[in-house]
């Protein structure tokens, strides 16, 4: 008699058709979670590895790009002052980086997270050994944005880039008229004179403007002012217009000295690996996914970490291997 090629071998299941499907499902559910065991070992396994601290070792000699893009704010994943300043930082120890490059494309922002930026700019810049840093900008570097760029060696946008803003503003929104004629009265209860400064629901008297005016817009654009002045030196033209929240293209730009040049970012590409002789880019930044930390997360912060060290390294796959380069 022929065997029936499509029968497993092994003990036959025995009992009720109940207590068979029960067997049958059981050693099914088995072998799927032993698959699913081995495959998600498997990518952890890979990940680790190729994300690890040994990664900027395996890559080898590279320029590191770190992404200054959106509103600069304290929590964003990728303009938070804290966590950028510590990328620079890194990418500072790292051997194999031989400079860094800013991808810029932001409105603006948070004031304190641009200055911590900023500062943490300027102090490579006072070092003999520091690493060359340029920042490329895309559609738009104002406000914040540029009191960043200003911390970097050169700075370079494309002629239709926006450029500059230099300046502070304070929004409120004044509705009280509208209360009072719907006959709606809000009730604020407060210790302080002026503790009720910035509410909507009242009028700002000419004394708390010129308080804002002078302790704080006025001071804040002076600390502004001479954090640009510092950061470009003489490369600044002698124009006042520089400092009154106008924005300049790129070409505009090149002439009041706020950049160093219009270069497309492939211009630029091409500009670093004659100087430093380097072709590779890589994005620092994702956060680095370490078996040691795995037992220590979060979902949260597993997931989050997974994501982006996946997003990095196809992104860097994508960019080594295009036959024309742009920082994204």
């Amino acid at each position: 008699m022929f065997k029936n090629p499509f029968t497993k071998s092994g003990p036959k299941p025995t009992g009720t058709l109940p207590e068979v499907i029960a067997q049958e499902s059981a050693k099914h559910l088995r072998i799927s979670r032993f698959k699913a065991s081995a495959i998600g070992l498997g990518i952890l396994l890979s990940i680790g590895f190729t994300l690890s601290d040994k990664a900027s070792e395996k890559i080898g000699p590279h320029i590191a790009i770190v992404s200054l893009s959106g509103a600069i704010e304290t929590g964003s994943k990728e303009t938070d002052g804290w966590m950028v300043s510590n990328l620079i930082v890194d990418a500072m120890k790292d051997n194999n980086v031989k400079a860094i490059v800013i991808e810029a494309n932001s409105a603006g922002g948070s004031p304190t997270d641009a200055e911590h930026i900023y500062k943490t700019l300027m102090s490579y810049r006072l070092e003999d050994v520091s690493k060359p840093i340029y920042v490329t900008i895309r559609g738009m570097c104002a406000s914040a944005c540029y009191l960043i760029a200003a911390g970097a060696d050169e700075i370079y946008a494309q002629n239709s880039s926006l450029v500059g803003s230099i300046g502070v503003r304070m929004d409120s929104w004044g509705y009280e008229g509208a209360l009072s004629k719907l006959g709606i009265e809000k009730r604020v209860f407060h210790a302080g004179k002026h503790k009720t400064l910035l509410e909507p629901s009242k009028d700002v008297s000419s004394v708390e403007r010129q308080f804002l005016q002078n302790n704080i817009l006025d001071k804040l654009h002076q600390q502004f002012i001479s954090s640009v002045k510092q950061g470009r030196g003489e490369r600044l033209a002698d124009n006042d217009d520089i400092f009154s929240g106008l924005i300049w293209t790129g070409e505009e730009s090149v002439e009041l000295g706020l950049i160093d040049g219009v270069k497309t970012p492939t211009e630029l590409e091409a500009m670093i690996k004659d100087r430093h002789g380097v072709s590779k880019y890589i994005y620092h930044g994702r956060q680095k996914f370490k078996l040691s930390n795995l037992f220590s997360m979060d979902a949260e912060s597993f997931t989050s970490s997974i994501a982006g060290s996946i997003y990095s390294e196809l992104k860097n796959d994508v960019k080594n291997n295009a036959n024309s380069y742009s920082f994204k």
